[in-house]
């Protein structure tokens, strides 16, 4: 009997932590800003240039959760809907608890058909829209974020989803 009260109270503190540290904090995370801090590694194919690409990301973060976007795969389209780029997280990036900093994230990027952008120098990020498949993690929850078509022009900003 004794060991089913420890039990008890063991897993009554555990749910109070976990809902206090809810992954959907998220959405008060805040972007503020990018740059593209490096580009190495460059590989030329056929119709393709794939290279590692090394984002700053300005990331505010008001609440009290630490969060680890685990995963990251993203597509890119242009305007007219045809694929520009893919691009794949290489490693996990942390966004720290009561922070206003900048989030390094290290990403596998493919251009497809890097010559035609460069031709017809049509490119607005403004007009872009992404597949995004995300995983973010907080303390033991994690959520599975899944966009499609998501507008880039949206991306900086309080998230909304």
């Amino acid at each position: 009997m004794r060991n089913l009260k420890k039990i008890l109270i063991l897993a009554a503190i555990a749910l109070m932590t976990l809902a206090g540290c809810s992954v959907n904090d998220y959405k008060q995370l805040q972007l503020k800003s990018y740059d593209i801090a490096s580009v190495t590694n460059f590989n030329y194919a056929k119709a393709s240039v794939t290279a590692e690409v090394l984002l700053n990301i300005g990331v505010a973060n008001p609440t009290k959760s630490r969060f680890v976007l685990e995963s990251l795969d993203a597509v890119l389209y242009k305007e007219d809907g045809s694929r520009f780029a893919n691009a794949t997280a290489l490693e996990p990036a942390v966004i720290l608890p009561y922070s206003d900093t900048l989030v390094p994230l290290r990403l596998d990027a493919t251009l497809f058909n890097p010559m035609l952008v460069m031709v017809s120098g049509n490119l607005d990020p403004e007009t872009m829209k992404a597949d995004i498949d995300a995983l973010v993690k907080s303390g033991a929850i994690s959520k599975r974020i899944h966009e499609k078509q998501y507008p880039l022009s949206k991306l900086l900003g309080k998230l909304k989803k």
